[in-house]
């Protein structure tokens, strides 16, 4: 391997099984040719297998970011872990060199009845850390992860949010020579994804090799020179990340598939059914121009009565600004759904935004509740389209002129 090239992948693949049957007989049935001296099967599909990750080749050096794009399911995480050697490729080669960071999954590493403190200790140590090492940066983890008090409580009482900071500030400040990220910058507020855009820019400039998972897609042409999009476990396009994720977009968008639809909500007591833009002709679309109406529909399916219940919805830019957040309590409404089908209509009459991708998140709370007890964010996205190229800002605000 080249002295630049930190990361190589070659016709890397993993598959596995759909039922636990098929896992526990494939299992002995590999055991058992292993014991004769026959070879196993793992680099073959048999019934009930699927490839996660199939056939996948390339290279990430000194100072480079490479991001990897694709909806759910498509292998991004399955071919990190395979990277961290968390999973062992059924075919195809890895090879790493140098120190590996890693945060691919929320409170991997940490021990659940061990305070923050502990596993700060604890998860350094296991990546390479000394304790006088972990000493001299234990303030800095801290403060990165910015959990407060909370340091020195069990992290089983920790917030998802909270497991992924102090996991991301842990992998950053063991000094790592390849990072590999998944939806870190996906928690927390801006200025805390400032904080990591900025740490992921220093090891740039200091030649780290960077992978990076995310469905921000402005912030992935903002980081990464290059980007891999992937599809049920293979590569559809690898190459320059502002080509790369364009043509990812346009192709969501032909096949009129919503990228972060599929973190819908799903709970014992709502069910989204769908979630959907339409024009004033109630047509399905996800591009608009300036000045449009835009009808946001929500259907949803209620197991049980709720009194008093209240739907928010807010709408972001590519890179988490928050332009407008509303609820139906804001203007008296109190929904009174019954058990079944239910649907709630918004009109924007005029989306005056400027060019770009906006995404929506939604939320229903019961009455007078500060948090939602159901919350999914980025179900939707639109895209705008202006005639004022050049125009900073985010969108034209209503106003007159006048001139004496």
């Amino acid at each position: 391997m080249p002295g630049d090239t930190l990361i190589k992948v070659e016709k890397i693949s993993k598959k596995f099984s759909r039922s636990l049957k098929h896992v526990m007989a494939y299992g002995v049935e590999d055991i058992a040719r292993n014991l004769v001296g026959l070879l196993s099967r793992a680099d073959q599909l048999r019934d009930g297998e699927f490839w996660a990750v199939n056939d996948i080749s390339f290279e990430v050096k000194r100072g480079e970011t490479l991001g990897l794009i694709g909806p759910n399911g498509s292998g991004k995480s399955t071919l990190l872990k395979m990277l961290n050697g968390i999973f062992m490729p059924d075919r195809g080669r890895v090879e790493m060199r140098g120190r590996v960071g890693a945060l691919i999954e929320v409170g991997a590493g940490f021990h659940p009845m061990l305070t923050g403190r502990e596993n700060i200790y604890l998860n350094s140590s296991m990546l390479g850390m000394t304790k006088k090492e972990i000493d001299k940066k234990f303030d800095e983890i801290v403060d990165f992860a910015d959990i407060g008090d909370f340091i020195d409580s069990p992290v089983k009482h920790y917030s998802t949010g909270m497991f992924v900071r102090l996991g991301f500030a842990v992998a950053i400040h063991t000094d790592p020579d390849i990072l590999l990220i998944d939806e870190v910058l996906s928690v927390g507020d801006i200025n805390y994804r400032m904080r990591c855009i900025d740490k992921i820019k220093e090891f740039q400039r200091k030649g780290k090799a960077i992978i990076f998972v995310s469905h921000d897609m402005s912030t992935v042409k903002k980081i990464c020179q290059n980007s891999i999009w992937m599809h049920d476990g293979q590569t559809m396009k690898i190459g320059e990340s502002g080509q790369t994720v364009d043509m990812f977009l346009d192709y969501m968008r032909r096949m009129n598939i919503d990228l972060d639809s599929q973190s819908i909500i799903r709970s014992d007591t709502l069910d989204i059914i769908d979630v959907c833009s339409e024009d004033i002709d109630k047509k399905r679309r996800h591009d608009f121009n300036f000045g449009e109406s835009v009808f946001i529909r929500i259907k949803y399916n209620m197991h049980a009565r709720i009194n008093g219940l209240i739907f928010g919805i807010a709408l972001f830019t590519g890179d988490n600004i928050c332009i407008s957040a509303l609820h139906t309590g804001f203007d008296g409404i109190i929904l009174d759904p019954q058990v079944g089908t239910n649907e709630i209509l918004l009109e924007y009459p005029a989306i005056n935004l400027l060019s770009g991708t906006y995404y929506f998140d939604i939320g229903f709370f019961e009455d007078k509740a500060i948090i939602p007890f159901a919350y999914s964010p980025r179900v939707l996205k639109i895209h705008v389209t202006s005639l004022f190229p050049g125009t900073e800002g985010l969108l034209i605000m209503e106003h007159k002129w006048q001139s004496h």
